[in-house]
């Protein structure tokens, strides 16, 4: 078996570093777990406001749908007031001289 070589005292400076190691070492462990915590309140102020995004789109969601909704109920009498336009437009521009003339002929009546 082989003795260890004789060890040396250490000097001032060695014993320095020694002791602001052995003084790191909890603190970074104290860093370690701070930076742990302030990693989970951020994930949880993200994941609240995520879900505040999410209620918001559910929100905005329903309410397209219910414009949709209106807009499908609206489609027959959008319809029906299409069809009763063409009909006024028809009536109108199909015969203006009889419309012309009728109101000639009403007024000679009213002066008769």
């Amino acid at each position: 078996m082989s003795t260890p070589p004789p060890s040396r005292p250490k000097t001032y400076f060695e014993r320095t570093v020694s002791i602001f190691r052995s003084c790191l070492i909890p603190l970074r462990h104290a860093d370690h777990f701070f930076r742990a915590e302030q990693r989970e309140i951020l994930l949880t102020d993200i994941s609240l406001a995520l879900e505040n995004v999410l209620t918001g789109l559910n929100t905005l969601n329903r309410g397209i749908e219910g414009v949709v909704s209106v807009g499908k109920e609206l489609e027959g009498v959008e319809t029906l007031w299409r069809q009763f336009e063409k009909g006024v437009m028809e009536g109108q521009g199909a015969n203006p001289a009889a419309e012309e003339q009728g109101g000639e002929s009403a007024g000679k009546e009213g002066r008769s």
